[in-house]
């Protein structure tokens, strides 16, 4: 290029990173560093013009009902981190769901990674109650409040007993 020429200059961001401005080594001039399409004036020398970029920070929340080893936070795009969800007695994993942007590896997995996608994110590990079979039985006598339950059902029983017989 000759002196004096004006060169168009256009920055475009890859996925996940935003302009921030533009950066100058050697001779010329940029008539706007802090726009992504500005103009270049060519002077008396050899230049090297940057595009600098910076990542952008996306939330990565982290929910569920039971214990999670794992806190949400800031992360840019292509963090990978572990994530793990222990459920509580009485309760059993079923799987992580997403809302927004990212990759969970393993939705069925306690433990897996997720990889942060270009966008905000929302993690929720979902856990179901255990069923337990609880029999009530006695001689001599017939017993109610057998059945499926969950932790921290109430329930009742009642046992009567066979003519001759009581509860003791």
């Amino acid at each position: 290029y000759n002196i004096n020429n004006i060169l168009p200059l256009t920055a475009n961001p890859d996925p996940g990173y935003e302009f921030s401005h533009w950066s100058l080594s050697g001779s010329g001039v940029i008539q706007n560093s802090s726009i992504t399409n500005t103009s270049f004036i060519v002077g008396a020398g050899d230049t090297t013009i940057t595009a600098n970029y910076v990542a952008i920070p996306y939330t990565v929340s982290i929910l569920g009902q039971n214990r999670i080893e794992t806190t949400g936070g800031s992360y840019i795009i292509n963090d990978n981190f572990t994530i793990e969800a222990i459920p509580n007695a009485g309760y059993e994993f079923v799987n992580w769901t997403k809302s927004g942007s990212g990759t969970i590896a393993n939705s069925n997995s306690a433990s897996t990674s997720f990889t942060v996608g270009e966008g905000h994110a929302i993690l929720t590990a979902n856990y179901l109650a255990i069923d337990y079979n609880i029999s009530v039985q006695g001689n001599n006598g017939t017993e109610t409040g057998s059945g499926i339950y969950n932790i921290n059902d109430t329930f009742s029983i009642e046992a009567t007993g066979n003519t001759g017989y009581e509860f003791s």
